[in-house]
């Protein structure tokens, strides 16, 4: 983690907001910084179909068996935050460290932990 973020988190502060820009020329993005839970098909508080952690396009398939909608539909903050943490984790035990690699893992990993905490980002506007 040192030599990742030395002589201090600069790089990692620049690249914050990065996730935001892709927005505009990435159209899988958007739904990375939201879920809508008064839009899930389902009642959240018994608990969603899509166990965290399975890739994208598995949970996608059994958001669509289970509730006939889309993940993406509603967001997919949560398992997000999740792929981002695991592809981070990943990156940092690698044999050779790819720094550049790790600070846009951290810095798309911190921002959507941010994400998670702004109230229209967990509902719809």
């Amino acid at each position: 983690m040192r030599n990742a973020w030395h002589p201090g988190p600069a790089e990692l502060v620049r690249r914050a907001t990065d996730a935001d820009s892709r927005k505009h020329t990435d159209s899988l993005e958007a739904p990375r910084h939201y879920l809508d839970v008064d839009d899930l098909p389902i009642d959240p508080r018994d608990s969603l179909p899509v166990p965290w952690g399975r890739p994208h396009a598995e949970a996608d398939s059994l958001m669509r068996h289970t509730t006939g909608h889309s993940l993406t539909d509603v967001g997919i903050l949560p398992w997000q935050i999740q792929w981002s943490y695991r592809r981070l984790v990943a990156a940092l035990a690698a044999d050779s460290l790819d720094v550049p690699r790790v600070e846009r893992l951290a810095a798309d990993l911190g921002h959507y932990l941010g994400d998670a905490h702004v109230p229209l980002h967990t509902s719809a506007n």
